[in-house]
Order: structure tokens, then sequence, then C-alpha cells
């Protein structure tokens, strides 16, 4: 199993550079494999731009439908990771107050839950997706 690694720095270090860079949102100078940041290069291999990335930003995007449909997000249900997901990102104790549980229906963009919830829910949604 891989890592889960986060980014942090002074504002203007290049982090949010870094991570379009991953996401292919930016264009990479020299080679298909190396960004070159303000503060020197960072060689990212085009095998890892392309797979074993999530990204969480700001602003989360979630669906109308249920708690485990937007973290599924249409891939097959593994009850393991499902379950080791939901702990890792501190969902059990929000889910266990949802009527339905994790059948619980969220309106769009999560607009029956709080910030720190729909949070919470796009990095689970992330997580499960990258530990297939």
């Amino acid at each position: 199993m891989g890592s889960i690694i986060g980014v942090i720095g002074p504002v203007g270090a290049g982090k949010s550079t870094l991570l379009l860079g991953i996401l292919g949102e930016t264009e990479l100078d020299g080679s298909d494999s190396t960004s070159f940041l303000e503060r020197g290069s960072i060689r990212i291999p085009q095998r890892c731009i392309n797979e074993g990335f999530a990204y969480v930003g700001h602003e989360c995007w979630l669906r109308r439908g249920s708690v485990k449909e937007n973290i599924l997000c249409g891939s097959p249900f593994q009850a393991n990771l499902y379950n080791a997901v939901i702990r890792a990102t501190a969902l059990e104790h929000d889910i266990e107050k949802m009527p339905n549980k994790d059948e619980y229906q969220i309106g769009d963009d999560g607009t029956t839950l709080s910030g720190g919830q729909r949070a919470r829910l796009a990095l689970a949604r992330a997580l499960y997706q990258v530990c297939l």
C-alpha cells in the first residue's frame, strides 16, 4: 500500500504549482517527467502523474445521492477498504448520527452537510479511489 503525503509550505512556495503539475493541469518544462518550480526542479515520473494521485481542493464537489454513493463514485464496493476509509477520514461519528447511516441522501454539492463533513466525504472518496 502507498503513502499519504501532505504538501505544506509558506505562501508562494509552489504548493499549488506542484499539485497542478501532478494533475497535468499545467505545462511541464523540460521533459514530460520534470516540473520546474520557482525554487528548483522536482522530478515526477510520468507513471505517477497518470495514476496513484488524488486531489481534494478547497471547494469539494459532491453529487446528489447517498454518502456511500459519493464515496464509491461508481467504483465497486469493497467492504474492508470502505470501512478503513471511513475510519481514516473520521466519518464514522458523522455517519452514526445520520438517519439511514451511509445511505443518507445529500443534496447537490453536499448542501445537507456541514463544511467539515463535506471535506471529510471528499477526502474519503479520494482515498477510496486511490486505494482500489
